[in-house]
């Protein structure tokens, strides 16, 4: 199964954490604090570790589908 969530992420943040917006049997929205640096990836990696833990999966069956540069981001996981 292919799950597509959406992403605000807020980098710089104090704490890592993650907030569920809302959510449809395929689609989710999510609000994701990370601490880490939005240069060079760091804050997209750290995203994709938060959620690999939050869904329960590899990191591997996360991928960035759009907004690599933006704080608006969407993810495809296969659950």
């Amino acid at each position: 199964m292919v799950l597509r969530v959406n992403v605000k992420v807020q980098p710089w943040a104090s704490q890592t954490k993650i907030e569920e917006l809302a959510s449809w049997p395929d689609v989710k929205f999510l609000k994701v604090w990370v601490n880490a640096k939005p240069i060079q990836g760091q804050a997209n990696e750290a995203v994709v570790e938060i959620l690999a833990k939050y869904f329960g999966v590899k990191k591997r069956h996360i991928k960035l589908l759009h907004g690599q540069t933006s704080r608006d981001k969407v993810f495809e996981i296969d659950i």
